[in-house]
């Protein structure tokens, strides 16, 4: 089977949605399957890449098309008649389109499976992300094409699902297409954990820098926790954590001393900062999953989040973390869990057991079956 995966984004550009895509296609390659990936050449902030245009990935082809300056997401360049063109020469029996956020590349992609009749499969990667003017209407009516003309719409989570269906609802037969698949683990997280104490117990967040993520309310609660427990850290992880306005807000709070702002690293050393954690924080609000929490769980980590979305799928109120509704709620959370360690042991070995199925294998048995159907 010859499987075309289409995203504005692709690593090196780390994400969510580019870790998911080169997950799902390794392990459709290590089926058999030959997988193609074409992608924009440029990074989220609109800065081309330093790569080939054409490359092979842990068996993945990866083809790069030119996109202007700007982001990826929106502006449309060379990559509209150079994916005609790609589509074209592959001949691929399943297209699957992973959307993010709002694209001219969805448009594209839907009336194209319209004039050629391919076989088009979608996962939208939907989220509360407020955007507004032309292009909340570009978002909206990418999302409601790509709906009409897939075979099947892929869900990573049963919230995901739900916001769409609240938007689509009349797309014809979306609910006989819709099929929630979950997300998975890169295997480096099943190693076995290489717990590194250093005397602090340091709470980590891990994740990109946007408004929902809610950084600043982090290092505000993480303020309160301190002024009562003098042997914690805050660390955060990921693309954007270190911008002058958070260093700035630290100072402000007096915490800029106990804050370790890391940037964005790779997975290994990423793991050795959940290996070094005692528990994992996220304030998000705006997420289709969270693989950053199954990320934790797995390196035994309690998380503590708000009762938002995704996250009670994942998370289980006092099983293998907290779930809360107020800002003081997660501080106290937090304090008992810093102060109650067989509490947080008992949370900690729960977290292990908790995801033991988010494996990219039981993931691709659900999809491969049906892009098989439609061949």
């Amino acid at each position: 089977m010859k499987i075309v995966f289409i995203s504005p984004y692709f690593l090196p550009v780390r994400g969510g949605v580019e870790n998911h895509i080169y997950q799902l296609g390794r392990q459709l390659v290590s089926r058999g399957e030959e997988v193609l990936i074409v992608t924009g050449n440029r990074d989220h902030q609109g800065k081309k890449l330093s790569v080939s245009a054409q490359e092979v990935m842990a068996g993945l082809t990866i083809i790069r098309l030119p996109v202007v300056a700007g982001s990826a997401r929106i502006f449309p360049g060379g990559w509209v008649l150079g994916l005609t063109k790609q589509l074209r020469k592959i001949n691929p029996e399943v297209v699957h389109f992973h959307n993010d956020a709002y694209s001219f590349w969805g448009l594209l992609i839907a009336r194209l499976a319209k004039k050629n009749k391919f076989n088009l499969f979608f996962t939208p990667h939907f989220h509360q992300l407020k955007i507004i003017g032309p292009r909340s209407l570009l978002r909206y009516f990418s999302n409601l094409l790509l709906a009409r003309r897939a075979k099947a719409v892929f869900f990573v989570s049963s919230f995901e699902e739900k916001l769409f269906f609240n938007k689509f609802s009349r797309v014809k037969d979306l609910k006989n297409k819709a099929l929630v698949i979950g997300n998975g683990l890169a295997d480096i997280f099943f190693q076995p954990i290489n717990r590194l104490p250093d005397g602090e117990k340091k709470l980590l967040f891990v994740g990109g820098e946007r408004k929902g993520k809610n950084i600043p309310e982090l290092l505000e609660i993480f303020q309160q926790v301190s002024l009562t427990n003098q042997k914690s850290k805050l660390v955060l992880v990921g693309r954007g954590t270190k911008q002058q306005k958070y260093l700035q807000l630290a100072k402000k709070l007096k915490i800029a001393s106990r804050v370790e702002f890391k940037g964005e690293v790779s997975d290994e050393v990423l793991l050795t900062y959940y290996d070094q954690a005692y528990l994992f924080l996220t304030a998000s609000r705006q997420e289709s999953f969270g693989l950053a929490v199954i990320e934790a769980l797995a390196r035994g980590l309690p998380v503590i989040a708000y009762d938002y979305g995704p996250f009670p799928e994942i998370i289980k109120d006092t099983v293998n973390g907290r779930l809360v509704t107020k800002q003081q709620d997660f501080i106290a959370a937090i304090l008992d869990l810093l102060n109650n360690p067989d509490l947080h042991q008992k949370y900690s070995e729960q977290a292990i057991v908790s995801i033991r199925d988010y494996n990219w294998i039981n993931i691709v048995e659900k999809v491969w079956p049906v892009y098989n159907k439609y061949l």
